[in-house]
């Protein structure tokens, strides 16, 4: 199941999160690299999410392959916390990052890693409505 999970992550590239505040929430997509068993996104911290998720490390998304045939649908739901990387931690997630999207090197944004607290996979491929849970 852990597996499955995971080679579907490693597979795409584009995640939504979501993040909030007391007063409002909000969503953004964002270009993601796969460590073990984090992901790492990079975004600046005067956007909009960025300044949340400084307020507010709890997030939430997905993860989907978009296609018309609901019987091929695919995609990850999942909870988790957020964090700002610095120092050494910072330049390795960085390495990685750029490694999968050699254009990140061209400027300067926060890198955050996401660590998972819940993951559900939904896979019709394997069958109609069959589901993947993964609680960390």
């Amino acid at each position: 199941m852990k597996e499955k999970i995971w080679s579907f992550i490693r597979s795409n590239y584009v995640l939504t999160i979501c993040t909030g505040s007391a007063e409002v929430i909000w969503a953004a997509s964002l270009f993601y690299a796969a460590d073990k068993e984090c992901l790492y996104v990079m975004t600046d911290l005067n956007t909009r999410h960025g300044s949340m998720m400084l307020e507010n490390n709890n997030v939430s998304g997905t993860i989907a392959v978009a296609v018309e045939d609901i019987s091929q649908i695919c995609g990850l739901q999942f909870t988790g916390k957020v964090t700002l990387l610095k120092g050494t931690e910072e330049e390795k997630a960085l390495q990685l990052y750029e490694k999968r999207f050699p254009v990140a090197k061209t400027f300067r944004a926060a890198i955050w890693q996401i660590n998972f607290t819940e993951l559900k996979l939904t896979d019709n491929n394997a069958g109609f409505g069959t589901k993947y849970y993964w609680r960390v």
